[in-house]
């Protein structure tokens, strides 16, 4: 991972922390928000790994698209994770500052392929 984009290696970060977080639901919300959660970082990070291999302007700029719509969608699962004490305050804000972090960088990408 050391020689991949920083988007990259924060999205995995991410991913990371949400399958680490997800372990932890309880047995009604793993199956159900807790592999959603999992998916869609799973999702973002391959897409991630696709947007850099791409050379294509266009399928670059769809692809980052779909990147900043899982990510929101990381967000919102995030956030009702928290609201139905799924996630503690730490974990939340943990899952939180990675999102923020990643978005900007998507956000940056996506000014730069227009």
């Amino acid at each position: 991972m050391s020689q991949d984009p920083p988007v990259i290696s924060d999205a995995y970060q991410l991913s990371l922390s949400l399958f680490h977080r997800t372990k932890g639901f309880t047995k009604h919300l793993r199956p159900t928000l807790g592999r959603r959660l999992e998916e869609a970082s799973l999702e973002l990070l391959v897409l991630l790994r696709n947007f850099s291999f791409s050379k294509d302007k266009i399928q670059r700029k769809q692809t980052l698209a779909l990147c900043s719509q899982r990510l929101d969608e990381i967000r919102l699962l995030t956030q009702l994770s928290f609201d139905l004490k799924a996630l503690t305050p730490a974990s939340y804000q943990e899952v939180a500052e990675f999102s923020s972090c990643v978005g900007k960088q998507i956000g940056g990408l996506l000014k730069s392929v227009r």
